[in-house]
């Protein structure tokens, strides 16, 4: 009797055993995309504020000259490096 339960058990194991790790890894999965997704749904929203705030002239050209080094003829650039 105590053999045919340990069989069993070891039967439901081999047979449901792997569908339970594969859904667990499926779970963990589908988690990390779930992040994935809400970081990159806020880097839209970030992208989408600049890109609006872009349309402003006055806006453009400070970040124009905060990014790209930008300046006007009688402006001076000075660049620190952080060490």
């Amino acid at each position: 009797m105590r053999v045919v339960a340990i069989v069993l058990i070891i039967v439901v194991v081999v047979f449901f055993g792997r569908d339970l790790f594969s859904s667990l890894r499926v779970r963990h999965d589908i988690d990390e995309l779930e992040e994935q997704r809400r970081e990159l749904m806020y880097s839209i929203r970030d992208d989408s504020v600049l890109l609006r705030s872009l349309d402003d002239a006055e806006f453009l050209e400070r970040y124009a000259r905060e990014n790209f080094l930008m300046r006007r003829d009688s402006d001076y650039v000075y660049i620190l490096i952080e060490k």
